[in-house]
């Protein structure tokens, strides 16, 4: 990197200023120090030229506007009811939304709201690049195991503190369609996160706001709607990785390179995807060899539905729980404990049926689109009502002229169709230009024939459900590769509530997730006393 020290001191800005991702321009500053230089000295106007090149994709100003709502919008204290300041800060913020009205920083001289916004951004595409490594990753569902350690100076992937191979893919590499896709999805779910929180959608429910929001959500097309449901899938991944960071989880080696390799995704990203290697006697188990499941993961560390509820209330939350455990291992401890307190004290949430859907799946935001969302408790509810009726139909009702239906087989066939759209939605399927898509789909995006065959190497396995927990834990693996004599069943389950003391809720002092950390530490969602 001592060649910087000789370039240009314009050209060397210049170079900074059209590096897209603020992870690159970081490693680039931590490696040379002439860079170092520059961009302290040229900071302002590199964060002015660098939020002007990421908002020169945004043709409609759309991006802006929604990025601009969300910095504008009051803060929810999660302890208690918003005061009648923040729900008319709210409703202001909302009009002008509606009205497209907020300035465009870069017009202005108010440094300050250049410096957010930019801040916004940049951590926005931490996010992205994440979501794309894991989504292009050659073993999504190990991939999906990790988180971003954003505490650390340059953000990198690990699992439980250490390393892993999984590399972010640079936002600037992709197409520049693709990016506005990207943001626009990111940006937008958030907003929504924002208006539809319980405390908040309170106060707007049934008001001319309800009206401004609906009348904005029903001009997204089907592809809008199915870009937000990629990023909530994404969201989901990644509370599915604290879930799994903090317990007993086994983390996969990675795929073999072997020559039955199958190059399946963007030959101009330079990723390769492989066929992972077939398991040899103890990998994971489909669905979890295709599929990451927040859900199988949560099992211990929450109860209910949480684990669908927590990725509808946005970034903030989710960054400060991702942060807490990058800073320290043992925070898995008390974020377990937390998550079940979080599970028992959910009135904030029943109050408003949340506890049912989150709001991406309620007909308020769905809208027309509610016959393409099919979930394990739709499923579950149709299967109920077809055994009711064919009961009837026996006991000698009068029943509509149609043919009898085989309901299990329906049932699992709407189980795979419900999985298929979570593998891709899991692997960023809609965001990617058709060029970038390979002849064969897997293992990118499998086919409905290769999940069938997939259940059908499974389905006839006594205790399926058991040999899968046993599969996904650390102690049954090292048990089984003779790591450790001693048999799971006789060691003690670790992360009790008494081994770490007593936590509180503290989400109402939770930051933004694009604010800067206060004297270098990240306040957390929960509280540990000593008491």
């Amino acid at each position: 990197m001592g060649s910087f020290s000789r370039l240009p001191s314009l050209i060397l800005t210049n170079i900074i200023i059209h590096i897209e991702s603020e992870r690159d321009i970081l490693q680039l500053i931590r490696a040379s120090p002439a860079a170092l230089e520059q961009y302290v000295r040229y900071r302002r106007n590199i964060m002015r030229h660098r939020l002007n090149n990421i908002l020169a994709i945004d043709s409609d100003g759309t991006i802006l506007q929604d990025a601009q709502a969300i910095i504008q919008f009051p803060t929810v204290n999660e302890g208690s009811s918003m005061p009648s300041s923040s729900v008319q800060a709210m409703f202001q913020t909302l009009n002008l939304w509606s009205d497209k009205a907020f300035a465009n920083p870069l017009t202005q001289t108010d440094q300050g709201d250049i410096t957010k916004l930019y801040r916004f951004f940049c951590r926005l595409i931490t996010f992205i690049e994440d979501y794309l490594a894991k989504a292009l990753d050659s073993f999504p569902s190990r991939a999906y195991m990790v988180l971003p350690d954003l505490a650390s100076v340059v953000p990198t992937m690990h699992f439980k503190g250490r390393a892993v191979d999984v590399n972010p893919v640079p936002f600037g590499t992709m197409k520049g369609p693709e990016k506005c896709r990207l943001l626009r999805a990111f940006v937008r779910y958030e907003l929504l996160c924002k208006v539809y929180h319980p405390r908040v959608w309170s106060h707007i429910d049934g008001s001319a706001y309800a009206k401004i929001v609906k009348r904005s959500n029903e001009k997204l097309t089907l592809k809008d709607y199915e870009a937000l449901c990629c990023v909530y899938e994404y969201f989901k991944g990644l509370y599915g990785a604290v879930f799994a960071h903090c317990q007993d989880s086994w983390f996969p080696d990675c795929p073999i390179h072997s020559q039955s390799k199958i190059t399946t995704v963007n030959q101009s990203l330079g990723v390769e995807h492989q066929e992972p290697v077939s398991s040899k006697d103890y990998g994971l188990l489909y669905p979890d060899s295709v599929y990451f499941s927040a859900e199988e993961y949560s099992t211990g560390a929450i109860w209910g539905t949480l684990e669908d509820i927590l990725p509808s209330l946005g970034l903030d939350l989710l960054s400060s729980i991702v942060m807490s455990l990058g800073m320290d291992e043992k925070n898995g401890e008390y974020l377990r404990v937390w998550f079940g307190i979080l599970s028992t004290q959910h009135d904030w949430l029943i109050e408003h049926d949340w506890f049912i859907e989150p709001w991406i799946f309620r007909r308020h935001f769905v809208g027309r689109h509610r016959h393409l969302n099919i979930n394990a408790q739709r499923i579950f509810l149709w299967r109920l009502r077809m055994i009711s009726q064919q009961k009837s139909c026996r006991g000698g009702h009068i029943c509509p002229q149609s043919p009898e239906i085989d309901i299990e087989q329906r049932t699992r066939q709407f189980h795979i169709h419900n999985l298929q759209l979570k593998i891709f939605r899991q692997r960023a399927w809609v965001f990617f230009d058709g060029s970038r898509l390979c002849t064969r789909p897997a293992p990118h995006l499998p086919t409905w024939s290769e999940l069938e065959a997939e259940y059908q190497t499974t389905s006839e396995m006594l205790g399926l459900a058991y040999q899968r927990a046993r599969r996904r834990s650390q102690r049954w693996q090292d048990y089984w590769s003779g790591r450790t004599l001693d048999h799971p069943f006789d060691q003690q389950e670790g992360n009790s509530s008494g081994a770490v003391g007593s936590v509180e809720d503290n989400r109402q002092c939770v930051p933004r997730f694009f604010e800067k950390p206060w004297r270098g530490e990240r306040v957390k969602c929960w509280k540990h006393c000593d008491s």
